[in-house]
């Protein structure tokens, strides 16, 4: 579990913190390494879940510094940030205490900000897919391109809840690997629009011959 502790009050990654969530989920997939990985979204479409779920609980990332603000700012959209950001952690904190956040919960929020754009920073590659695994609301593409194999579960593209207009989802996502697994194209389970828009994204072959 990921912590961040300001004066006293602790946030966790336990469900109610999406960013520390997916600071959480791209810690695991850096540190499995890509085969590890694949073997953890192997087992995680057969549960269900998503891979970082069923990977090891990471190290406490580093504490963040000046140059993860200054990366940050020149990309908020990596974690969600309002744009543009001030110029340091301290002063988000003090704007969010200007309106009407209570001191701790301010200093604690800009520091996991802060955790976030350390994350980011030094694990680009595993950051859009931390984030759609483990915190889907938060994806925008700008944070990293997805899978554009349904086979590739919750880390495909269709696992972005905004895809093609508000069709995709972790469900969809689940839904379409379980059909391609099976050569089941245009499958009723999911809607016409969907299959639609999987064809116009290119994914019809992964269905004709998965592989299996």
């Amino acid at each position: 579990m990921i912590q961040v502790e300001w004066e006293g009050l602790t946030l966790e990654s336990d469900g109610s913190h999406p960013l520390l969530d997916a600071v959480d989920a791209t810690l695991r997939l850096a540190h499995a390494g890509r085969s590890r990985w694949a073997r953890a979204r192997e087992q995680g479409w057969l549960e269900g879940r998503p891979a970082y779920l069923l990977l090891p609980e990471p190290d406490t990332p580093p504490a963040p510094g000046p140059e993860d603000w200054r990366w940050l700012r020149e990309r908020p959209w990596m974690v969600g940030a309002p744009s543009p950001l001030p110029e340091s952690a301290a002063r988000i904190a003090e704007t969010l205490h200007r309106n009407g956040v209570d001191e701790r919960t301010a200093g604690a929020t800009a520091l996991m900000i802060a955790t976030a754009a350390n994350v980011a920073r030094m694990h680009p590659a595993e950051w859009a897919y931390g984030v759609i695994e483990a915190a889907p609301s938060l994806y925008t593409p700008r944070m990293g391109a997805l899978s554009a194999n349904p086979l590739d579960g919750f880390d495909s593209m269709l696992a972005d809840p905004r895809w093609s207009g508000g069709l995709g989802g972790h469900r969809t996502a689940l839904a379409a690997c379980d059909l391609a697994r099976m050569g089941a194209w245009h499958d009723p389970a999911l809607p016409d629009p969907a299959w639609d828009a999987m064809e116009r994204a290119g994914m019809r072959p992964w269905f004709d011959d998965p592989g299996f």
